[in-house]
């Protein structure tokens, strides 16, 4: 048998007259069976649609995957085997797959008939367990999908949060999931909402915010724009939550395997998108914590203030607009851009900055805290001085230690408080460049485990004055040593 290669410019004209299902990998041949046995007359495999020695065909059809995937039938996806060659079916035992049912009789049958104490029970609780019972194993979801191979690729991410409805090939059973139902054949009216197994993830997709506020639209003559926007940011949020950690094959594609999802958002957000930001609130985007990132990587694929520039889990990146009525801005966006590779505003860049006017505090490092036995602590982050004043705040880097070189910087982004009445800053570890008045983000600053921003710290004074009266805070900033400067 020949060597798989897919769709080609060599066998472009053969293919389009008859497609070789010899040469295809086991895992399509499979799919085509699903896809006749649905009912559907056609199926979009990625290596037989874009032509694999072709990357203006490449960026041609990447650009249109939202079209693709929303306007489909559904996906299949086939969770329980590692390689194309492999089954898409996996053979099991049903005995030990699916649920197990079994019988409880009326345990009141046969009692006495000449008792003469009333029962206790009442007729309605007196054969609540009668019936028959269905043991199901535990967290099947989280096992079969939400932690599965399959899904933590980066580009599924987007074709399964568009397509209407995903056909889930498990090792164990099959897996349905649409925007409002998500079922199995062990729960075939509907999944338990399990702990931590993000069984409603596939709702949290633009369609079903639009959906909401076309419906409000319709009873109230009209929609709130502020409400539209908020949450598609919460949205937005949880696809960057769970994308940023997602694997790629090829570095360059991070903002390239969002972008079909990004397009979506446009008409919500109705803003312009910035390499995986958004333009209104950009500000408190930028604080993005870095404490989970892995590295920056060593291939240009976006400007150094957007989370697409590093690896890593992106967690909670939805905290810095969740609560915009109570956050102070401590910086102002001047102008903010970034260069295309191609025409899709959503696709790769070549670069981007944003001009900032705010402050720049200077950074120093401490020595690390040591544990009882004279051990560095693991306290997160790197101990520091804010303008030779102790705090509590550390630096969570998002490069390599290599490249932390220089004198550091802090820019203070925004101030609030949380839910408990705590502090919350946030801000950004910036370095200079070879050029003036340019830098770039190294990481940023968070509290160290266990900690909280004090109101006494005295970091707060080089922000601003704050006082607090019946537990409201009141802010007015320090505009001192405010400057304009620019970051890459």
């Amino acid at each position: 048998m020949s060597q798989y290669e897919g769709l080609t410019t060599s066998n472009l004209y053969v293919w389009k007259k008859s497609l070789p299902l010899s040469l295809l990998k086991r895992k399509f041949r499979e799919a085509m069976r699903v896809t006749r046995a649905l009912g559907a007359k056609y199926i979009w495999i990625d290596s037989l649609c874009i032509m694999q020695d072709s990357f203006e065909d490449w960026a041609r059809q990447s650009s249109l995957m939202n079209l693709v995937y929303q306007y489909s039938y559904c996906n299949i996806a086939a969770h329980g085997s590692e390689s194309d060659d492999q089954d898409c079916f996996a053979r099991r035992d049903p005995d030990m797959d699916l649920p197990v049912r079994f019988e409880l009789p009326d345990l009141n049958q046969g009692s006495s008939s000449h008792d003469t104490e009333p029962s206790n029970t009442s007729h309605n609780d007196r054969g609540i367990l009668e019936g028959p019972h269905d043991v199901h194993p535990s967290q099947t979801w989280i096992h079969s999908i939400g932690g599965s191979t399959l899904n933590s690729r980066a580009w599924v991410t987007q074709e399964r949060l568009l397509a209407p409805g995903v056909l889930n090939f498990a090792h164990d059973q099959l897996y349905w999931e649409c925007n409002e139902f998500q079922a199995s054949e062990s729960y075939p009216y509907g999944m338990p909402d399990e702990s931590y197994a993000k069984v409603r993830y596939k709702s949290f997709n633009p369609f079903n915010v639009r959906r909401k506020y076309m419906d409000e639209a319709v009873s109230n003559d009209g929609y709130d724009i502020s409400g539209i926007r908020r949450d598609a940011f919460l949205v937005w949020a949880t696809i960057v939550q769970e994308y940023s950690s997602a694997d790629l094959t090829m570095e360059r594609d991070k903002l390239v395997a969002i972008s079909a999802l990004a397009k979506e958002m446009q008409s919500l957000m109705n803003c312009r998108y910035l390499a995986g930001h958004w333009d209104t609130h950009l500000i408190r985007q930028l604080g993005w914590p870095g404490y989970d990132i892995k590295r920056r990587s060593r291939v240009y694929r976006a400007p150094s203030w957007s989370w697409a520039s590093v690896d890593g889990r992106n967690q909670f990146f939805f905290n810095l607009v969740i609560n915009p009525s109570g956050v102070r801005e401590l910086a102002e966006i001047i102008d903010a851009q970034v260069q295309l590779l191609g025409d899709d505003d959503t696709g790769q860049v070549t670069g981007g900055h944003i001009d900032v006017s705010g402050k720049l505090l200077t950074v120093e490092f401490k020595l690390p805290d040591l544990d009882e036995d004279g051990h560095p602590s693991r306290q997160l982050g790197k101990r520091i001085t804010i303008e030779s004043c102790d705090t509590s705040i550390r630096l969570s880097q998002d490069v390599r230690d290599e490249d932390l070189c220089g004198q550091i910087f802090c820019m203070p982004l925004s101030l609030g408080m949380d839910e408990d009445n705590d502090l919350e800053f946030h801000r950004l570890a910036l370095q200079q460049t070879n050029e003036s008045g340019v830098y770039v983000r190294v990481g940023s600053f968070e509290i160290g485990i266990g900690e909280i921003l004090g109101k006494d710290d005295r970091l707060l004074p080089l922000l601003g004055m704050i006082s607090w009266t019946n537990g409201e805070m009141s802010f007015s900033p320090n505009v001192s040593r405010t400057e304009k400067f620019r970051i890459i």
